[in-house]
């Protein structure tokens, strides 16, 4: 019984983000990763955390932090339109962790680009090969941004320690 609850938190929690990203209409851009290097290239700046830049008009803009931990294997690297699974654990700036597969032994599904994750992750696997991990650092607007979620306080930056297990 209690590991159905869990699944079923996961999944509102899921469709939340869903809701709540389609809602944004804003797009921040994605730290590159070098693929020659597998680091992030940004100067003066630390590889897992979001980056504040003001533009003319005094919007911050939040950019998502990847840094690649171990790189994958193989030729495929994820894509819009892909089905990958991952194992994940997420957690707060402050270490408390709020959720993770790795803990219930099974990966999670979904698809790149249909909007069924938040956009923190939309991006944050693109390029990724399998067996790749990677630290996600997502900004609250990439998130799920002024909303509390379960227990993710709102406007949290979320840390996530990722694995790519499959891509079909």
């Amino acid at each position: 019984m209690k590991k159905v609850l869990i699944v079923l938190i996961a999944i509102v929690a899921v469709v939340l983000g869903y809701t709540l990203t389609r809602s944004n209409t804003a797009s921040a851009p994605v730290t590159k990763v070098s693929t020659k290097s597998q680091e992030i290239k940004k100067a003066d700046e630390p590889k897992t955390q979001p980056t504040q830049t003001n533009s003319s008009n005094n919007k911050k803009t939040m950019e998502l932090g990847i840094e690649v931990v171990k790189e994958g294997t193989g030729d495929r690297v994820i894509k819009s339109g892909d089905l990958i699974a991952v194992h994940y654990t997420g957690k707060l700036t402050d270490g408390t962790k709020f959720d993770s597969s790795v803990d219930r032994g099974t990966p999670f599904e979904f698809q790149i680009g249909q909007g069924m994750v938040i956009q923190g992750w939309e991006q944050g696997f693109i390029g990724a090969k399998v067996g790749e991990k990677r630290i996600l650092t997502i900004p609250a607007e990439l998130g799920y941004g002024s909303r509390d979620m379960g227990t993710i306080p709102a406007n949290s930056t979320l840390i996530f320690e990722v694995e790519v297990m499959s891509i079909k």
